[in-house]
């Protein structure tokens, strides 16, 4: 998969489907203004669970990074801040989000 607004500062929309035709041009600045409530909801997330966990961030050894939202450089941004890009490990962000899921549907 591509995500461009991950690598790059700008790109094309293009979707078509029945009577709706999108052409737009859109800015990695534009999609991070459009998501910022989500940003910040994922950045209290992680801040509870550091919590929560009875931990401090430098007592972290690994953050494994998972799901689309892990390419949002404003999200890796976040993480970085907190644990540090040594600790960031990532793999296919979407096969490992089916695998957890296969997992967790094997349990049921």
């Amino acid at each position: 998969a591509k995500f461009q607004l991950s690598s790059e500062e700008i790109t094309n929309i293009e979707f078509s489907e029945g009577l709706t035709d999108i052409h737009d041009i859109i800015t990695r600045q534009e999609f991070e203004e459009m998501i910022l409530d989500d940003v910040e909801r994922i950045e209290k997330c992680v801040e509870d669970t550091v919590a929560d966990s009875g931990l401090q961030a430098q007592d972290i050894d690994l953050v494994f990074l998972t799901g689309g939202s892990s390419c949002v450089p404003r999200v890796r941004q976040i993480l970085q801040g907190k644990f540090g890009e040594d600790k960031l490990r990532k793999a296919d962000v979407f096969t490992s989000v089916g695998y957890g899921l296969g997992l967790s549907a094997s349990r049921v």
